[in-house]
């Protein structure tokens, strides 16, 4: 599958971006880089990159298509660059040209998961010790272990009249194969060179197995995915609970700060406007009087429920004490933000806070803050909002222009 080209990067949005954000982006770079303008060389391209990435992604069908053939297989970084094509030998020309051809169909095969057609590739011969359903069983095997990212192959040695699994053949060649696979148990791509036979049986040329016996490999690679499997239940169980909260499933402050990380360095590259908030759920005297650690505890999932509910997907979520959250709102100022807080606001103000048969009422005390440069100076200055908002006597939004009821 040929490699799309990546229209969100060059339109430099997320891929959750919503439309109005697209075209936003793709307004401010065609005023950059239009060559009525931008009069440096390479305009011209870049402008027609960002007309190609704008018409795809501008139309809700073809988005849907491009992103369906964008996730359909992920591409591993570096795999192709890893295969080190061995020199073209002289003496190529003696190794019949369908030889190499069916090997390649082979691994092809193998590559996209295609097992039953590379079944009809492998000789008659082990047809008889192989079955089709064994043979599937044990590629499904290899595969979930290691991944094929790419291959290339090499023709060693043509020989006449050799046995081979107590049948001559006329004709074998011998190949090298360099593969780059995704190593999935260990998580890392590994190069390796094995040797592959193809046989000229009944004027055919075919893949050579040479396996009696495949059942132990079947039993060695079942065991391997009941590794895999397990470390994959553990790892997203680690990283679960390493970046989530567990009360209200957003983020918390490691996750919240690992996750604001990748958007500081989109600000710092291409320049990407981003805000974030500070909201925080206050009791007041109710939660003095109630002295309940498991109210504080409903309060925050009650409260995270709404915001989850209330913010767009591209927005990041995370739990910030308590009964405190933050947010970033991406490719959005602080004129967005504060409209953003006023729509949460109005969720707060329609919902009520039951606990027990008790109705509580609730005080939202935000800050809002378009990023300037430092993630640091940034959520002091909405802890020094919020504090001010606290002073206030109803739900209140702060931000450097002032205080809004």
């Amino acid at each position: 599958m040929p490699i799309l080209e990546d229209y969100y990067r060059i339109l430099q949005v997320h891929v959750l971006a919503e439309p109005e954000v697209i075209e936003s982006a793709y307004k401010r770079l065609a005023k950059k880089y239009h060559p009525d303008i931008n009069k440096s060389a390479g305009s011209d391209a870049r402008m027609k990159k960002l007309n190609e990435a704008y018409e795809t992604l501008s139309d809700n069908d073809k988005r849907r298509v491009y992103d369906a053939q964008r996730t359909r297989k992920p591409e591993m970084p570096n795999a192709a660059s890893d295969i080190k094509t061995p020199p073209k030998k002289n003496e190529d020309s003696v190794f019949p040209p369908p030889a190499q051809e069916v090997l390649g169909q082979y691994f092809d095969c193998i590559k996209a998961g295609d097992f039953d057609h590379a079944y009809d590739l492998i000789t008659e011969m082990d047809k008889k010790n192989i079955t089709l359903d064994d043979f599937i069983k044990w590629q499904s095997g290899v595969s979930r272990i290691y991944i094929l990212q790419d291959y290339a192959c090499q023709a060693d040695k043509l020989i006449s009249y050799v046995k081979l699994g107590g049948r001559i053949f006329s004709q074998v060649v011998e190949f090298s194969v360099q593969t780059v696979e995704q190593n999935s148990v260990m998580g890392r791509l590994e190069n390796d060179t094995i040797g592959k036979k193809v046989v000229l049986e009944d004027r055919a040329w075919r893949i050579y197995v040479g396996f009696d016996d495949i059942q132990p490999y079947i039993a060695r690679f079942e065991e391997l995915s009941g590794l895999l499997a397990a470390k994959s239940v553990i790892n997203d169980m680690v990283e679960h609970y390493s970046y989530k909260d567990s009360g209200t499933g957003l983020y918390n402050k490691k996750g919240f700060s690992e996750a604001a990380q990748r958007e500081i360095w989109r600000y710092r590259r291409y320049g990407n406007i981003f805000s974030l908030m500070l909201l925080e759920v206050d009791l007041g005297k109710d939660i003095i009087r109630a002295k309940s650690q498991d109210l504080l505890r409903y309060t925050a999932e009650w409260a995270g429920k709404i915001l989850n509910d209330g913010f767009r997907k591209l927005d990041i979520l995370g739990r910030w004490g308590e009964t405190g959250f933050i947010i970033l709102l991406p490719e959005t100022d602080l004129s967005g933000s504060t409209k953003a807080a006023k729509k949460i606001k109005n969720f707060f103000e329609v919902e009520s806070l039951i606990y027990c048969r008790k109705t509580y009422r609730v005080k939202l005390n935000i800050g809002i803050e378009e990023f300037r440069g430092s993630l640091e100076d940034t959520i002091r200055n909405l802890n020094n909002y919020i504090a001010i908002a606290a002073k206030a006597k109803g739900s209140s939004i702060v931000c450097d222009k002032g205080i809004y009821e």
